[in-house]
């Protein structure tokens, strides 16, 4: 039961407090803080507009995205994200194991660069890196998710 909950919900695990596609794309636009190439042309001001976003998502959290999995918290900047994600479903030392593995496999890095990473294209063109942590319920590290320009171009040529 336990095994089939954690495959079950792998495909949540990626998704949580990610930005829609181009949902921070079209923010950015909006405001004026990045040109036609989404690039960054208000540096003093983007940094500003990172902490609204942080303070507003720190609102809401810890969030439970579903009966397995919670965001604990979030951290944004103009160059850096980390979403730590805690697996609250009690695993055995096996059950453990292959989760950590799954979350670590090349197949779940392409499947969050596809959904998540390359959508915002003001990642890819500002060298952002977005990392998701996954822990256990006991806050053991399970693995990192970390996207890339150059590790979503590898994980999708591959």
């Amino acid at each position: 039961m336990i095994k089939k909950a954690i495959l079950l919900s792998l495909s949540l695990l990626v998704a949580p407090m990610t930005f829609a596609a181009s949902e921070m794309d079209e923010a950015l636009l909006s405001v004026g803080l990045i040109n036609k190439n989404y690039e960054y042309i208000h540096k003093e001001l983007i940094t500003e507009f990172f902490r609204v976003v942080n303070n507003d998502y720190s609102q809401s959290l810890p969030m439970d995205i579903n009966n397995y999995t919670r965001i604990q918290s979030l951290i944004l900047t103009p160059y850096y994200g980390n979403v730590s994600v805690l697996y609250t479903l009690p695993l055995t030392a096996d059950e453990r194991d292959v989760l950590a593995d799954k979350l670590s496999s090349k197949e779940m890095l392409k499947e969050a660069c596809v959904d998540y990473y390359l959508p915002n294209k003001f990642m890819f063109a500002n060298s952002y890196t977005m990392v998701y942590s996954y822990a256990d319920q006991n806050h053991r590290a399970l693995a990192d998710i970390k996207m890339n320009a150059d590790s979503c171009l590898n994980a999708i040529l591959r």
